[in-house]
């Protein structure tokens, strides 16, 4: 599963790297994309290239990481694309979390591994 925070405090051009990311990705996993700011905008399966995303509001990490989130989608790993900016579950979920932050961006939480989007 990647979640893309698709907060305004993520910059277009960070959208765009992430699409690039997800493009290869998809080549290798099936991925199912989960659209959150400060609320869950769409879930789906990424079939072609990451089409325009929704959101551009405050950020609020916590949303994919809910019960029925994570039932729905039954993620192997919670790859997230995000500044690291937001309120973030205090609990780390049953499942491995990999936090991808953009440039300038840090980890939310004292789980879960975390490595920087290059340049």
């Amino acid at each position: 599963m990647a979640v893309i925070d698709t907060s305004g405090s993520v910059p277009p051009e960070a959208l765009t790297q992430i699409a690039d990311e997800l493009d290869e990705m998809r080549r290798w996993h099936e991925i199912h994309v989960v659209e959150c700011d400060a609320k869950i905008h769409a879930v789906y399966r990424l079939t072609r290239r990451l089409p325009r995303v929704h959101g551009r509001g405050g950020t609020d990490l916590r949303p994919p990481f809910a019960a029925g989130v994570l039932a729905k989608v039954r993620p192997d790993v919670v790859v997230y694309f995000t500044d690291g900016e937001g309120p973030a579950p205090e609990r780390a979920p049953g499942v491995p979390v990999l936090w991808c932050l953009t440039r300038g961006g840090s980890k939310p939480t004292g789980w879960g591994r975390a490595l920087t989007l290059p340049s």
